[in-house]
């Protein structure tokens, strides 16, 4: 796939073996409404051109994505799974874990930019890797900030901070209360990587699962967070940043975890708890999109995704499980 944003949009679809060392990036975004669809033109490997139905958020998105004058690979779960076929569907839910842990990158697309969510984009930039500035403690942090974020002339004296606070929470809320940090299956998604890009628009801002990394971005948000200027910018309206801190937070056990790294143990009913406010559609899938976050062998809970079985007897699945591992449940 590649062009401008304005050229018709082509892809060419590839099988690979799920072994295979093919190099390419999994998109992680929120369908978006049904009724709102764009169609996009598939080229076969016979040659034959197929025009095909996606939402107009996964269009937008590849359109944003695509390279000029060169191809990009992109896993993309609505044009790559037959959504329609249940057995495929199931199968390709249970290596969804695999496929993010995979890529060289997941491309987190939060939408297009809307209402100053570029600068709401460069403050998340600021907690992930804050250039020219050399941390020291909350105060300092949000000073520096401040500085980078304030209108010319602002004082970063305690007390002066109202004067830009409006703008400032505007264009992060903006950020965070996009709808991809609301939904259940992103959350995997952005915690499996092993390098995740948040796009908004042309806006980027990128990460790796480097563990030491990632302590220093929960350092940096928790410092802010707790800082009394943080608190005086927003003047008692203050943002909150945990639809970013917990993903943030997720991965550091997930990286951990996997490289037997001594941290307390979250299993499957820590994790559901933990992103329990996320939506999904189809209530099986709150329960599928966490399997791949508790792989701990002393703390996994076995449950296997299937569609083709009802809601009430997936989360019987999951009651079963949860005894095995804690005993009668009394539920």
């Amino acid at each position: 796939m590649q062009g401008t944003i304005s050229d018709p949009l082509t892809i060419q679809l590839e099988t690979q073996d799920a072994d295979s060392d093919v190099n390419f990036e999994a998109l992680s975004y929120v369908w978006g409404p049904f009724n709102d669809e764009a169609a996009v033109s598939i080229l076969q490997q016979d040659s034959t051109v197929i025009r095909y139905r996606v939402t107009k958020n996964l269009e937008t998105a590849l359109r944003r994505l695509r390279l000029e004058h060169m191809d990009r690979t992109i896993w993309a779960d609505a044009i790559c799974i037959n959504q329609a076929d249940i057995s495929e569907r199931s199968q390709q839910v249970a290596m969804m874990g695999e496929i993010y842990r995979k890529a060289s990158r997941v491309v987190i697309w939060l939408g297009d930019d809307t209402n100053g969510t570029s600068k709401g984009i460069d403050m998340l930039r600021h907690f992930i890797d804050p250039v020219g500035t050399k941390f020291q403690s909350p105060a300092y942090f949000t000073r520096s900030f401040i500085q980078t974020f304030a209108p010319p002339g602002t004082s970063t004296r305690s007390g002066d901070e109202s004067q830009f606070s409006d703008d400032m929470q505007q264009s992060i809320r903006c950020v965070l209360s996009k709808p991809w940090f609301l939904r259940v299956w992103t959350v995997p998604e952005a915690v499996l990587s092993k390098r995740a890009m948040i796009q908004c628009g042309a806006n980027t801002v990128e990460w790796t699962n480097d563990f030491l990394e990632l302590r220093k971005i929960r350092v940096r948000v928790k410092s802010t967070a707790i800082s009394p200027q943080w608190k005086a910018i927003f003047q008692g309206q203050e943002v909150d940043l945990a639809p970013f801190l917990d993903i943030i937070e997720a991965q550091i056990r997930e990286v951990a975890l996997q490289n037997e790294i001594a941290i307390p143990e979250k299993d499957l009913l820590d994790i559901m708890y933990d992103f329990r406010y996320r939506q999904a559609t189809d209530p099986r899938d709150k329960i599928y999109a966490m399997l791949g976050l508790a792989q701990s062998k002393r703390v996994q809970v076995k449950v296997d995704p299937d569609y083709a079985e009802s809601v009430e007897d997936a989360y019987k699945k999951l009651e079963k499980a949860l005894e095995e591992l804690y005993g009668d449940l009394g539920i």
